[in-house]
């Protein structure tokens, strides 16, 4: 007798749109009526495949049994639409608040991971009163492009970046 596999986490899977109309695919999971932690986006997130994911499904398992878990994907990523504005740290807090506003908690929690973390510390400073925690994982100043780098350092990089 094999044992039946583990079903799929469940969640809400919804929609919010930034003032552009791009619409931004948010997810909620976790133990409904617990304070809320909003997983900020980056580019490694997928609001439907995070739930298969070997990277992201025990981040999410975990975080949802003491939090409402929110989760979201920037715009032009996952189930998120596109739209003309160049991606910077002004659309992603953009997209933050849409979903922050969309789920309606008044106070939230930020989980800031990586690229995540610059739009986590800009909405928590532009928005004290409606964040209570700010967590921040492998965050950094400044990105690839704006160090100071050899050119063979570069070229390695753009080569790894067309094989994703």
């Amino acid at each position: 007798m094999s044992a039946a596999a583990p079903p799929l986490l469940t969640h809400e899977l919804r929609f919010t749109q930034v003032a552009s109309g791009a619409r931004i695919a948010w997810a909620r999971s976790g133990r409904a009526g617990a304070r809320t932690l909003v997983r900020v986006a980056h580019w490694m997130t997928h609001v439907e495949f995070d739930l298969r994911s070997p990277l992201w499904k025990p981040w999410i398992e975990r975080l949802g049994r003491p939090f409402t878990l929110v989760r979201y994907d920037e715009r032009g990523c996952g189930c998120s639409g596109s739209d003309e504005r160049v991606p910077d740290l002004e659309t992603a807090v953009e997209e933050l608040d849409a979903v922050v506003q969309a789920h309606g908690a008044p106070r939230v929690a930020l989980l800031g991971i990586s690229g995540a973390a610059p739009p986590a510390i800009a909405y928590a400073a532009r928005f004290p009163e409606r964040v209570s925690h700010l967590v921040l994982l492998g965050g950094f100043t400044h990105g690839l492009r704006h160090r100071n780098l050899p050119a063979e350092t570069l070229a390695y990089h753009d080569a790894q970046v067309r094989l994703v």
